[in-house]
């Protein structure tokens, strides 16, 4: 960057109210970024323009995201565990296996007792002020009940992106593993399936197979890691394990018009009656 460059970003950062510190990163940003730019190294990407690209992302960057972002609630980790559980649990199922409508305090058979079951150190009134912001509570009279078992955080500002940036890490820290050699270590699920001729007319057509397919089998993955979760002794060492489903998309039109010319330059060369060769 040049002086003049610096210097004006700092005075839209005054101008802001946003303070310029290296304290911001936690540990999962810093690890997501050596990730990242380990990946980029192994595919090619030279240090040097890796970090140019870098700043040239960074400028493109309006600085009052990062003052939302500093001032936008994080995400309360187990907090959807307590949806789980809620669904699972015969303490807090009625007689049809539903869910029962819990009131929001009580030592037993109470939001508070459910999320306490899930994790002590956990807030009753910040999970309920998530899950309600999530749209996944509705209340009835004095009790709540949930409105299925998934919460969606799209749109939700703060925790939404705290989300997605575990979703990433998540998957550069499977790419990395599955680099190591396999005498390391034993190989994590990564697979996909793609097809490059589709048409765009499909893709709403696809995207409810999907959600339909996808949403079976996490409901069954969900209850199998809770029966996994119930077998643990007590001391016993545990870790975060989870499986995540997204559905992508690939639109490239320089590599759309190179396929197109040549499968043009191949029709052109036909001559009608010949077989070619």
């Amino acid at each position: 960057m040049t002086r003049n460059v610096i210097k004006k970003r700092a005075d839209r950062e005054r101008a802001l109210a946003v303070p310029v510190t290296r304290n911001t990163l936690n540990a999962r940003m810093v690890e997501a970024i050596d990730l990242f730019v380990q990946l980029l190294a192994q595919c090619g990407c030279a240090s040097e323009v890796l970090i140019d690209e870098v700043r040239r992302a960074c400028d493109r960057v309006p600085l009052r995201w990062v003052s939302q972002g500093r001032r936008a609630p994080r995400e309360v980790l187990d907090a959807t565990h307590a949806l789980t559980a809620w669904f699972s649990d015969p303490t807090y199922l009625d007689r049809a296996g539903m869910p029962r409508p819990l009131p929001l305090r009580g030592a037993e058979q109470s939001l508070e007792a459910l999320v306490s079951s899930v994790n002590h150190e956990l807030d009753v009134g910040e999970v309920l002020a998530f899950l309600t912001k999530g749209g996944a509570l509705r209340r009835v009279g004095a009790r709540y009940v949930p409105r299925g078992r998934v919460l969606s955080l799209r749109g939700v500002r703060g925790p939404n992106e705290f989300r997605n940036l575990r979703g990433l890490l998540a998957m550069l820290r499977t790419f990395e593993h599955n680099s190591r050699p396999r005498r390391q270590a034993p190989s994590w699920f990564e697979f996909c399936a793609e097809n490059p001729r589709i048409p765009k007319r499909a893709c709403a057509r696809y995207d409810k197979f999907v959600r339909v397919r996808a949403t079976r089998f996490l409901y069954d993955v969900d209850a199998e890691l809770r029966r996994l979760e119930l077998t643990v002794k007590p001391g016993e060492p545990t870790v975060r394990l989870g499986t995540g489903v997204y559905r992508y998309e690939e639109d490239f039109p320089e590599e759309a018009n190179r396929r197109e010319r040549k499968a043009h330059r191949a029709k052109r060369g036909r001559v009608p009656g010949k077989r070619q060769k």
